[in-house]
């Protein structure tokens, strides 16, 4: 048994300010009448005015009677009802309007949310006992229908999920073993090198199992661009780097080192290399220190070996910093 109290709230005329004063009437729950006239009166409000309280309307002189109040609750139950009636009819056409509208619409996305499909808004409200049943069962059909096309096209999504998948993995599997000779292929050109042109370090290297990269690299950048001259140097990736700025009016030391490249690749067998003069500014860890900068020539295409075996490097010489 549950104990409930409801509290009548009344005013005395002599109050300065109103509903000051209660009476409060208990009762329990689950309980059918008990004979008592107010116990009745409250069990008969509807579900939305058991909330445990009223404010009498006008003064009293003297404390309200039992008659009084029940006058009171039988007004406060009429408004309730009242208001659930309207309340309820404003429900009904909603649930009519919606119905129409989602008959009207062709696509059911909006109304029945794939997360939601047995347990959305429309299926809420079609079986409502209110709604005609003829519309209520083109609803029901319309949502059947939807329902079925839904896990038609989940499952053709699924199938090409499962499509590229298989061809992403075949891809990578290409690209592994495509990777794999490659890099056998250039494990056989080091060596090679290595036999005519390398150095006892490489050759050593090569003897115990290694590919003898990057030795190899920085033997043959010496090789290939030995120029005491200048300080080449070498880039892991085809781009020297973030912030690049072609450069209108280079430095005359600057053009010079870019011509000195250019002429050493040319007599490496490059045709036409394009050497590029670039600014590249440099961020500084500190923001209240400005970003330094390096002039650079710069050569985006060489490769340090064949070309189904090496990728290509960038090479620059930087020539001035600030």
């Amino acid at each position: 048994m549950e104990k409930q109290n409801f509290r009548i709230y009344w005013t005395l005329t002599s109050d300065a300010t109103p509903h000051q004063r209660y009476v409060d009437i208990p009762y329990t729950l689950p309980t059918d009448s008990v004979g008592d006239p107010l116990v009745d009166a409250i069990l008969a409000l509807p579900k939305s005015g058991k909330e445990g309280l009223l404010k009498l309307p006008g003064q009293f002189s003297v404390p309200p009677t039992q008659e009084q109040i029940l006058v009171e609750l039988a007004a406060e139950r009429e408004r309730l009802l009242a208001e659930k009636t309207a309340d309820d009819e404003k429900q009904r056409e909603e649930s009519l309007e919606h119905a129409r509208r989602f008959l009207a619409d062709p696509d059911c996305e909006w109304y029945c949310h794939r997360q939601h499909i047995g347990g959305g808004k429309i299926l809420a409200f079609t079986y409502d006992a209110d709604l005609p049943a003829d519309l209520r069962a083109a609803v029901l059909e319309k949502i059947e229908q939807y329902k079925a096309e839904r896990e038609r096209r989940d499952a053709e999504e699924l199938e090409e999920r499962k499509q590229r998948q298989i061809a992403n993995e075949k891809r990578q599997a290409e690209e592994k073993a495509e990777r794999a000779v490659r890099l056998d292929r250039r494990a056989a050109y080091i060596k090679e090198w290595a036999a005519k042109h390398g150095s006892k370090k490489l050759r050593g290297q090569i003897a115990l199992g290694l590919e003898g990269w990057p030795q190899y690299l920085h033997e043959r950048l010496a090789s290939d661009f030995a120029d005491p001259d200048y300080d080449y140097k070498v880039e892991l990736n085809q781009n020297a780097g973030a912030g690049e700025e072609p450069l209108a009016n280079p430095s005359d030391d600057l053009v010079a080192a870019g011509l000195a490249l250019r002429e050493r690749l040319v007599s490496l067998g490059f045709s036409e290399p394009k050497v590029k003069l670039v600014r590249i500014e440099w961020a500084n860890e500190d923001e209240d220190e400005e970003n330094e900068y390096s002039y650079a020539a710069i050569f985006d295409r060489y490769r340090p070996g064949p070309e189904d075996s090496f990728d290509e490097k960038s090479i620059r010489i930087i020539v001035g910093e600030k």
